[in-house]
């Protein structure tokens, strides 16, 4: 193959995004020195279509085996660590050698164009391995990182002495693809050149509180929109603002920009007209009017998934539905008919969760959670509306069939499998749930009107007694899920049920979910049937809280800037 070919392949192949910048340049040098100007003429097209071809095949090969070099290395590095010093990193690694990764989180689609010659490398094809942080000592976290270089450097210098082996024809282009590609290693992991890194961009909340007897003084559009285009200096691919209506409803405003657009202008439009309309509609219900009134926003710069309307945030797991719930007040216990939905703001990582001691990957527990919430909605690829499903799953307090359908999970502990199958000896249907909460609501409503309270562990006791009764009676579906002797008890059932009815607020889901939880979490949360509550947490992510006594009003966000601002009018 003259060089010449080579030299016109290199130019078509374009450069590779975070990875072979240099390739252009390279290209031009080589055809200078190697080949001819008037060979190209005397050779056909499909000459030329062959070696741009075996450019990108090489090229492809070349990448694929950079990035599992960087695998390799963190795996030898993670046995040599003893077992209690980096559980994070090993489950990191085990996750990372799993069959999900083995295109290094580029789709099988992008791979095939990285192949098509004569076409320009797709800007969204840049192969990476993501391996939690936590290795032993920064020394093999940089070791892990250096070895992509090392190990192309090596390819390299192997494929420079490889010509009697490959021949004239190949020769050419694996010594180019190979040192593209380690040229490019060089670049990013040991310059930290070429491409972003994963921290140039990142996501961002904001939101504000306003105590409803002076929300007449504060502009809250105009805070909305001035914190939004604050935090959205952080990532403005897409953005989104909820809140809950007196009523109990709730509204939600997603947008994603057009390239020239302005991001907070266009979302708090939107959502202050979605807004208007549903006041409209409440003028002439009747709704108790709550003691304040909040806005959980988000602005985003689209890394695990893709800037769409489905993958903005506040995300919410499953569709509203109509749920019975308790509460009680001065005049005792009360049962409404309310709209249930759970909406989260999310800036950072859900790397893993555990499920009955196994850690699971947000991938595996998306799908556990569509199982065990029954739901049937499309839900988004990103972690973040994992966080949302665990709080709904985890905030039971009131409604006895959410409470029911969490104390099944942590009494009868069914398997994985069976739950993603959605069959087996010890998994609790849609159906099953509806029958046993119409039996609890009964029993509760019965003992309430008795007098009691669920006020000491005498009430705890008798109301638990009754449910078991009640279950083994008048639910034969439910019963038929517990064992006359085993590990788990109709009877114990029952106490965890009133538990949960009892304590998981909303505030409580958020601390189970954290104290378990994998992963970096700057999170602001809130649930319709909680219409003056919102839960807000930290922890390897920034967020900052501001307080503005006079005008009644609490801002929080990623970037504590956006709280610099004029709230009154």
């Amino acid at each position: 193959m003259p060089p010449h070919f080579l030299y016109t392949a290199l130019l078509a192949a374009t450069s590779v995004p975070g990875v072979a910048w240099p390739a252009p340049a390279a290209a031009i040098a080589l055809g200078r020195l190697l080949g001819g100007e008037d060979d190209l003429q005397s050779h056909s097209l499909l000459q030329l279509v062959f070696c741009a071809f075996a450019l990108r095949f090489f090229l492809v090969l070349a990448t694929a085996m950079h990035e599992a070099s960087h695998i390799v290395a963190a795996f030898v590095l993670s046995r040599r660590c003893p077992d209690d010093e980096s559980p994070k990193f090993r489950a990191g690694v085990c996750t990372a050698t799993s069959a999900d990764y083995l295109l290094f989180n580029v789709p099988l689609a992008l791979w095939a164009q990285c192949l098509c010659p004569l076409c320009p490398w797709p800007r969204a094809a840049q192969p990476c391995v993501h391996l939690p942080s936590g290795g032993t000592s920064p020394c093999q976290d940089r070791a892990v990182r250096l070895s992509g270089a090392l190990f192309s450097l090596l390819l390299a210098l192997v494929a420079t002495f490889a010509s009697p082996f490959l021949g004239p024809t190949y020769y050419p282009v694996c010594l180019a693809s190979a040192w593209m590609v380690a040229s490019g290693a060089a670049a990013t992991d040991v310059l930290g050149l070429g491409g972003e890194s994963a921290g140039t961009y990142k996501c961002g909340n904001f939101g504000m509180l306003v105590v409803a007897l002076l929300d007449g003084s504060v502009d809250v559009p105009g805070i909305l929109r001035s914190m939004a285009a604050t935090t959205a200096a952080r990532g403005g691919q897409s953005g989104g603002i909820v809140t809950v209506m007196p009523d109990g409803s709730a509204v939600r405003e997603r947008h994603v920009p057009t390239k020239r657009s302005d991001i907070a202008e266009g979302l708090v439009s939107g959502f202050v007209s979605k807004m208007r309309t549903k006041a409209a509609s409440l003028l002439f219900k009747a709704h108790a009017k709550p003691s304040c009134s909040f806005f959980l926003g988000h602005t985003r710069f689209a890394t695990s998934s893709a800037p769409t309307i489905r993958e903005s945030h506040p995300h919410r797991f499953s569709n509203p539905q109509r749920v019975t719930i308790w509460r009680r007040n001065a005049d005792g216990w009360q049962q409404r008919q309310e709209d249930h939905e759970v909406y989260v703001t999310h800036n950072g990582d859900l790397d893993y969760w555990p499920l009955f001691g196994v850690q699971r990957t947000q991938k595996e527990l998306g799908a556990w959670l569509r199982c065990v919430l029954h739901c049937k909605n499309a839900v988004a690829g990103c972690d973040s509306v994992k966080v949302a499903g665990v709080v709904e799953l985890l905030r039971t307090q009131g409604v006895w069939r959410f409470s029911m359908r969490l104390a099944f999970q942590q009494v009868a502990s069914p398997s994985f499998d069976a739950t993603l199958m959605g069959s087996g000896e010890h998994v609790m249907g849609e159906s099953v749930l509806k029958e046993a909460a119409k039996v609890a609501d009964s029993v509760f409503a019965s003992y309430v009107s008795e007098g009691g309270d669920l006020t000491g562990p005498s009430d705890l006791g008798s109301l638990s007694v009754r449910l078991t009764e009640a279950f083994s009676t008048s639910c034969p579906s439910l019963t038929s899920l517990f064992p006359q002797h085993g590990s788990f008890t109709l009877g114990e059932f029952a106490r965890r049920s009133i538990s949960n009815f009892v304590q998981n607020d909303l505030f409580s889901a958020l601390s189970t979910f954290l104290s378990d939880a994998q992963g970096s979490f700057g999170i602001s949360t809130c649930c319709t049937l909680d219409r003056d509550v919102v839960c807000i947490a930290s922890r390897g992510q920034a967020m900052s809280i501001s307080f503005n006594p006079h005008a009644g009003t609490l801002l929080w966000g990623s970037e504590a800037a956006a709280q610099n601002i004029d709230v009154e009018r």
